[in-house]
């Protein structure tokens, strides 16, 4: 078991030069065994690349929580909306200020 894993490190570590920055490639059966240790590189930030022979079949990338910030956005929009616009008196004297 020891063997076989330094083997696979040693291979991500050979992959991860010859690719793109944060991506690591592996075969489907290399995934298999050690989808644990490839899940916690994806928690990392790393994208990993599942291939078949040689060609790409699957990407595991960290899942974006989109929704928190289109919560925000939402929440910003709203807080904006209700707010009063500044009369151009108050942008000039704002514009005053800044220039002392």
């Amino acid at each position: 078991m020891t063997n076989q894993l330094t083997k696979f490190w040693r291979d991500i570590t050979l992959e991860i030069n010859w690719t793109v920055a944060m991506t690591i490639k592996v075969k489907v059966a290399e995934a298999k065994t050690h989808l644990s240790e490839l899940l916690t590189k994806v928690e990392a930030g790393e994208d990993v690349v599942i291939s078949r022979g040689n060609n790409a079949v699957a990407r595991m990338i960290k899942i974006d929580d989109r929704r928190q910030r289109l919560d925000a956005i939402r929440a910003l929009r709203s807080e904006r909306t209700e707010r009063a616009g500044a009369t151009a008196a108050e942008i000039q004297a704002w514009r005053r200020e800044g220039q002392r």
